[in-house]
């Protein structure tokens, strides 16, 4: 057994943040590292200051609301408002015309499903009958005494 065991188990489980963590701050700091390098290469050294200024917004007095007021009131915006009611329009009574047709189709179906099932509700009737008639005359034929087979 090791003389120092214990201390030498103290650092062997105690472990730090993980490998994984530190192999990501590594690669993000290259990444920066090369990147810099990169523009100072292209820049110059002191390629910070040659970015360009960001765009400068322009003042309006005219709030967002009441441009978009403006252009929602322009005859133009008036022209597309009556073509897309149109086109709804439009939309619709296909969309009606189609569930009619639809709904039509079904009737039909159902008036076909329906007679065939009468008819053949009659075709079991009349089979019916005719059995019926069948073992009718068989009881009656047996019924009656045989004069064939006595004679």
């Amino acid at each position: 057994m090791h003389p120092h065991h214990g201390y030498y188990h103290y650092y062997r489980t105690r472990r730090g943040p993980s490998r994984l963590l530190w192999f990501f701050i590594g690669a993000g700091t290259a990444a920066v590292w090369i990147k810099h390098k990169q523009a100072a290469d292209i820049h110059g050294k002191f390629y910070w200051k040659t970015l360009p200024a960001p765009p400068v917004r322009e003042t309006t007095t005219e709030s967002k609301l009441a441009a978009w007021r403006r252009q929602c009131d322009s005859p133009q915006a008036e022209e597309e408002w009556e073509m897309e009611k149109e086109r709804m329009a439009t939309f619709g009574r296909q969309a009606q015309d189609a569930m009619t047709d639809i709904s039509e189709a079904t009737l039909d179906s159902l008036l076909n499903t329906c007679a065939a099932l009468k008819h053949v509700s009659t075709t079991l009737s009349m089979i019916n009958k005719l059995v019926q008639h069948r073992e009718q005359r068989e009881r009656e034929l047996e019924d009656r005494p045989r004069s064939d087979k006595t004679t």
